[in-house]
């Protein structure tokens, strides 16, 4: 988490850069329903269910990664981006300094 030091946020860039969001592992779902098996009427009625309830949660387990890839590359490119300012303000500075400014 960025803390604020004399008024400027400092964030940990190696953290940022070496971000990896895990979502749900969809391999743990199957790829049918858990229960198949008809036998008495109220059966068809739970398969049913069952088969919409799987679906569901297989389109929730693929968004829910599409968020974790999102947060990954977020984190990146913010850990990218604090580099990128870094490197500016240093040379800025070291442009003063041997008076290369104009």
């Amino acid at each position: 988490m960025p803390r604020s030091t004399g008024g400027f946020i400092s964030g940990d860039t190696e953290a940022m850069l070496n971000f990896t969001a895990q979502g749900p592992d969809p391999g743990a779902l199957g790829s049918q329903p858990a229960f198949t098996r008809v036998g008495m009427p109220e059966s068809a009625v739970f398969a049913a269910v069952d088969i919409s309830a799987s679906t569901r949660l297989m389109r929730f387990v693929a968004e829910a990664n599409q968020g974790f890839q999102s947060y990954t590359t977020v984190a990146r490119a913010s850990g990218d981006a604090y580099l990128s300012a870094n490197e500016a303000g240093e040379a800025a500075i070291v442009n003063v300094s041997t008076g290369l400014v104009r």
